[in-house]
C-alpha cells in the first residue's frame, strides 16, 4: 500500500517567513497611499504670499504712467518689494510721495515698498505706485499691461493690469480735458506734469 507523504514546513521556516512578511507590510501600505513630499519651496517665497486685487493702469499715448491696485500679504511677516520691470516701458520703478515742505513730491521708494503682514497695501494715485517710465507704445483702454515685481528674496509676482481711461482729479493725475490737477494750495502735483529731467535725476541717483 502506497503512502502519501506530506511535507510540513519546519516551525523555524514559518517564523522566518512571517517576519519577512511583516517587514514588507509597511512598504506595501505606504507605497499606494502616502502622498509624495510636497515641494514647499515655492510656497515659502515672499512673493507667493502676495495677492493683488483690482490692478489697473492709466491709459497714455507716450511718456509715463503708473500701475495701481491693492496688495495683500497673507504671510506672518512683512514682505519688501525691491524692484519692478515691464516690457511696456523703458524702465519701471517703485514710487512713493513724500512731503517736501508741504508739497507732495514723487520719488523712487528708498529701500523699496514694505507690504505689511495681514494688511492690505494700496497702490494708488497720490500714494505708492508702480511707475512706468518711457512707455514704448500707447496704452489704450481695454488693453492690459504686465508688471513683474520682485521681493527681497528674489521671488517675483506678476501683475496684469487692465488699462483704464482715468478722468478723476486728484493730487497725482489730471482730469481728462484739463491742463493739470492742483492741490488745495494751488500747486500742481500731477505725475504727467513732472518733467523728464526730474525722472532722469532718479536714474542718476541709482
Amino acid at each position: 500500500m502506497n503512502r502519501t507523504i506530506i511535507s510540513r514546513p519546519r516551525p523555524r521556516v514559518l517564523a522566518a517567513a512571517a517576519v519577512a512578511g511583516l517587514a514588507l507590510l509597511p512598504a506595501a501600505c505606504t507605497s499606494g497611499s502616502q502622498a509624495a513630499p510636497e515641494d514647499t519651496a515655492a510656497a515659502d517665497t515672499e512673493a507667493a504670499a502676495l495677492t493683488v486685487e483690482d490692478p489697473w493702469a492709466k491709459a497714455v499715448d507716450e511718456g509715463m504712467t503708473a500701475v495701481f491696485g491693492t496688495l495683500t500679504n497673507a504671510s506672518g511677516h512683512d514682505v519688501r518689494l525691491v524692484s519692478a520691470e515691464s516690457e511696456a516701458a523703458e524702465s519701471t520703478e517703485l514710487h512713493v510721495f513724500v512731503d517736501d515742505g508741504g508739497t507732495p513730491v514723487m520719488q523712487e521708494a528708498d529701500g523699496g515698498l514694505v507690504i505689511p503682514a495681514g494688511e492690505p497695501f494700496d497702490l494708488e494715485p497720490g500714494g505708492p505706485h508702480l511707475m512706468l517710465l518711457g512707455v514704448t507704445d500707447p496704452l489704450e483702454p481695454g488693453e492690459e499691461v504686465t508688471v513683474v515685481v520682485a521681493a527681497e528674496d528674489g521671488s517675483e509676482l506678476e501683475i496684469n493690469a487692465p488699462v483704464r481711461s482715468f478722468d478723476g482729479a486728484n493730487e497725482s493725475y489730471e482730469p481728462e480735458g484739463a491742463e493739470h490737477a492742483e492741490s488745495e494750495h494751488g500747486e500742481s502735483t500731477d505725475h504727467a506734469a513732472h518733467s523728464d529731467d526730474e525722472h532722469s535725476g532718479h536714474e542718476e541717483d541709482k
